[in-house]
């Protein structure tokens, strides 16, 4: 599920999500099938993740949600997608604020 999301491939994301995949299954970094179609500005993998009730508000191993990497990539079409969907919008990722101020 992961790679047919990274590729933007709506067909085979509906045929695997049909076959049973796990939408919430997790990557190495800690990323799910939503993770990465926001990462990779895939709006229609995003929504057919969101249709089929994937968990928009997991965190990833950096406390980013999908909608962190959204918002962070500027990808307003998607960043409108999950609030529609009615992510947490106050979910707090592990990034310190120091760091931006610092940087």
């Amino acid at each position: 599920l992961h790679d047919a999301c990274l590729k933007g491939d709506l067909n085979a994301v509906k045929e695997i999500i049909n076959d049973g995949a796990s939408l919430n299954e997790r990557d190495e970094y800690g990323d799910t099938a939503m993770h990465t179609s926001c990462r990779y500005g895939h709006a229609g993998v995003t929504r057919i993740l969101i249709s089929a009730r994937g968990n928009g508000n997991v965190q990833n191993k950096n406390g980013d949600t999908p909608l962190h990497i959204a918002v962070s990539l500027k990808l307003r079409k998607i960043t409108n997608l999950l609030i529609r969907a009615g992510v947490n919008i106050s979910t707090l990722n592990y990034v310190s604020v120091v760091g931006w101020l610092v940087g």
